[in-house]
Protein backbone atom coordinates (compact mmCIF):
# COMPACT_ATOMS: atom_id res chain seq x y z
CA UNK A 1 0.00 0.00 0.00
CA UNK A 2 1.38 3.62 -1.22
CA UNK A 3 1.32 5.89 2.40
CA UNK A 4 0.12 9.43 2.60
CA UNK A 5 3.32 11.74 0.88
CA UNK A 6 3.60 13.92 3.82
CA UNK A 7 3.07 11.74 7.48
CA UNK A 8 5.72 8.85 8.31
CA UNK A 9 4.04 5.40 6.74
CA UNK A 10 2.71 3.72 10.33
CA UNK A 11 0.61 6.93 10.88
CA UNK A 12 -0.31 7.53 7.16
CA UNK A 13 -1.47 3.70 7.35
CA UNK A 14 -3.42 4.24 10.35
CA UNK A 15 -4.97 7.50 8.53
CA UNK A 16 -6.37 5.34 5.67
CA UNK A 17 -7.63 2.30 7.80
CA UNK A 18 -9.16 4.75 10.37
CA UNK A 19 -10.94 6.91 7.89
CA UNK A 20 -12.08 3.60 5.71
CA UNK A 21 -13.13 2.44 9.19
CA UNK A 22 -15.31 5.32 9.92
CA UNK A 23 -16.90 5.30 6.45
CA UNK A 24 -17.97 1.97 6.29
CA UNK A 25 -19.33 2.17 9.71
CA UNK A 26 -21.97 4.55 8.89
CA UNK A 27 -22.50 2.58 5.85
CA UNK A 28 -21.80 4.97 3.14
CA UNK A 29 -19.98 4.41 -0.19
CA UNK A 30 -17.31 6.79 -1.24
CA UNK A 31 -19.82 7.87 -3.49
CA UNK A 32 -22.26 8.89 -0.55
CA UNK A 33 -18.91 10.17 1.22
CA UNK A 34 -17.61 12.37 -1.19
CA UNK A 35 -21.04 14.15 -1.49
CA UNK A 36 -20.87 14.68 2.30
CA UNK A 37 -17.84 16.49 2.21
CA UNK A 38 -17.94 17.97 -0.64
CA UNK A 39 -15.43 15.92 -2.60
CA UNK A 40 -14.50 13.80 -5.37
CA UNK A 41 -14.79 10.38 -5.52
CA UNK A 42 -11.82 9.98 -6.77
CA UNK A 43 -10.75 12.27 -3.48
CA UNK A 44 -11.77 10.26 -1.38
CA UNK A 45 -9.75 7.11 -3.32
CA UNK A 46 -6.64 8.50 -3.20
CA UNK A 47 -7.32 9.48 0.78
CA UNK A 48 -8.36 5.82 1.73
CA UNK A 49 -5.82 4.30 -0.51
CA UNK A 50 -2.75 6.57 0.76
CA UNK A 51 -1.84 8.36 -2.38
CA UNK A 52 -2.75 11.45 -1.13
CA UNK A 53 -3.94 13.11 2.24
CA UNK A 54 -6.39 15.65 2.84
CA UNK A 55 -5.71 19.27 3.50
CA UNK A 56 -5.94 21.21 6.63
CA UNK A 57 -9.64 22.51 6.35
CA UNK A 58 -10.72 18.68 4.59
CA UNK A 59 -9.47 17.30 8.17
CA UNK A 60 -11.24 19.76 9.76
CA UNK A 61 -14.36 18.66 7.83
CA UNK A 62 -13.57 14.75 8.46
CA UNK A 63 -13.31 15.51 12.11
CA UNK A 64 -16.48 17.36 12.57
CA UNK A 65 -18.30 14.68 10.36
CA UNK A 66 -17.47 11.62 12.18
CA UNK A 67 -17.42 13.64 15.20
CA UNK A 68 -13.77 12.14 16.04
CA UNK A 69 -10.64 13.62 17.17
CA UNK A 70 -7.84 14.95 14.91
CA UNK A 71 -5.08 12.86 16.72
CA UNK A 72 -7.54 9.68 16.24
CA UNK A 73 -7.81 10.34 12.95
CA UNK A 74 -4.21 10.88 12.14
CA UNK A 75 -3.02 7.96 14.49
CA UNK A 76 -1.55 10.14 17.33
CA UNK A 77 -4.14 8.72 19.83
CA UNK A 78 -6.59 5.50 20.35
CA UNK A 79 -9.38 7.33 21.94
CA UNK A 80 -11.67 8.33 19.01
CA UNK A 81 -13.95 10.53 20.66
CA UNK A 82 -16.09 9.97 23.91
CA UNK A 83 -18.94 10.75 21.84
CA UNK A 84 -18.52 9.12 18.37
CA UNK A 85 -21.41 7.58 16.79
CA UNK A 86 -21.85 5.10 15.46
CA UNK A 87 -19.44 3.03 18.36
CA UNK A 88 -16.13 1.95 16.47
CA UNK A 89 -16.72 -0.98 18.52
CA UNK A 90 -17.40 -4.38 16.86
CA UNK A 91 -20.21 -5.17 19.49
CA UNK A 92 -22.35 -2.80 21.96
CA UNK A 93 -21.21 -4.61 24.60
CA UNK A 94 -17.42 -3.45 24.30
CA UNK A 95 -18.72 0.16 23.66
CA UNK A 96 -20.56 0.31 26.80
CA UNK A 97 -18.02 -1.51 28.56
CA UNK A 98 -15.16 0.90 27.55
CA UNK A 99 -17.64 3.97 28.11
CA UNK A 100 -18.74 2.73 31.67
CA UNK A 101 -14.69 2.24 32.71
CA UNK A 102 -14.90 5.77 32.04
CA UNK A 103 -17.33 7.21 34.46
CA UNK A 104 -16.14 7.29 38.16
CA UNK A 105 -17.64 5.33 41.11
CA UNK A 106 -20.98 7.17 41.92
CA UNK A 107 -21.68 7.28 38.35
CA UNK A 108 -21.01 3.55 37.55
CA UNK A 109 -23.49 3.19 40.11
CA UNK A 110 -25.96 5.55 38.82
CA UNK A 111 -25.86 3.45 35.65
CA UNK A 112 -26.39 0.37 37.02
CA UNK A 113 -29.56 1.65 38.96
CA UNK A 114 -30.74 3.49 35.83
CA UNK A 115 -30.27 -0.19 33.74
CA UNK A 116 -31.73 -1.84 36.18
CA UNK A 117 -35.07 0.55 36.65
CA UNK A 118 -35.42 0.01 32.88
CA UNK A 119 -35.02 -3.59 32.82
CA UNK A 120 -37.77 -3.59 35.63
CA UNK A 121 -39.67 -1.19 33.10
CA UNK A 122 -39.19 -3.28 30.16
CA UNK A 123 -40.57 -6.42 32.18
CA UNK A 124 -43.50 -4.58 33.21
CA UNK A 125 -44.37 -3.49 29.33
CA UNK A 126 -43.93 -7.16 28.58
CA UNK A 127 -46.51 -8.01 31.14
CA UNK A 128 -49.16 -5.00 30.17
CA UNK A 129 -48.72 -6.31 26.03
CA UNK A 130 -48.87 -10.29 26.82
CA UNK A 131 -52.38 -9.60 29.50
CA UNK A 132 -53.65 -7.07 26.64
CA UNK A 133 -54.32 -5.02 29.66
CA UNK A 134 -56.15 -1.84 29.31
CA UNK A 135 -54.59 1.20 30.47
CA UNK A 136 -56.81 4.14 28.90
CA UNK A 137 -57.48 6.79 31.37
CA UNK A 138 -60.99 7.09 30.39
CA UNK A 139 -62.19 3.61 31.34
CA UNK A 140 -61.62 3.69 34.79
CA UNK A 141 -62.59 7.50 35.12
CA UNK A 142 -65.94 8.03 37.06
CA UNK A 143 -68.29 10.11 34.74
CA UNK A 144 -70.32 12.62 36.50
CA UNK A 145 -73.51 13.75 34.58
CA UNK A 146 -74.84 17.14 35.26
CA UNK A 147 -78.93 17.57 35.07
CA UNK A 148 -79.51 20.07 32.68
CA UNK A 149 -83.27 22.02 33.33
CA UNK A 150 -84.95 22.82 29.98
CA UNK A 151 -88.39 24.96 29.70
CA UNK A 152 -91.74 23.11 28.57
CA UNK A 153 -91.55 21.89 25.04
CA UNK A 154 -94.88 23.95 25.17
CA UNK A 155 -92.70 27.18 25.90
CA UNK A 156 -90.39 26.36 23.02
CA UNK A 157 -92.43 25.73 20.45
CA UNK A 158 -94.43 28.80 21.07
CA UNK A 159 -91.60 30.95 20.97
CA UNK A 160 -90.88 29.12 17.50
CA UNK A 161 -94.25 30.12 16.07
CA UNK A 162 -94.04 33.57 17.08
CA UNK A 163 -90.39 33.63 15.63
CA UNK A 164 -92.10 32.07 12.23
CA UNK A 165 -95.18 34.76 12.63
CA UNK A 166 -92.26 37.76 12.69
CA UNK A 167 -90.72 35.91 10.02
CA UNK A 168 -93.51 36.17 7.96
CA UNK A 169 -94.79 39.78 8.86
CA UNK A 170 -90.85 41.07 7.59
CA UNK A 171 -91.41 38.95 4.27
CA UNK A 172 -94.43 40.61 3.76
CA UNK A 173 -93.04 44.02 4.08
CA UNK A 174 -90.34 42.89 1.73
CA UNK A 175 -92.80 41.45 -1.33
CA UNK A 176 -94.50 44.99 -0.97
CA UNK A 177 -91.28 46.89 -0.81
CA UNK A 178 -90.37 44.81 -4.06
CA UNK A 179 -93.87 45.64 -5.90
CA UNK A 180 -93.58 49.16 -5.64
Amino acid sequence: MIECKDSNNLKGKMFTDRLTKLRLARGWTKKEFSAQIGKTQQTVGKWENGTNAPTFKDLVKLVELFGVTSDYLLGLSDLPSKYAYPPLYENKEEYVGEMFKQLDEGNQDATVDFIENRLDNQHISEEIKENDYDLSINKYKEVIYEKIEYRPSKEILGDIASLNQEIDKCIKELQSLLED
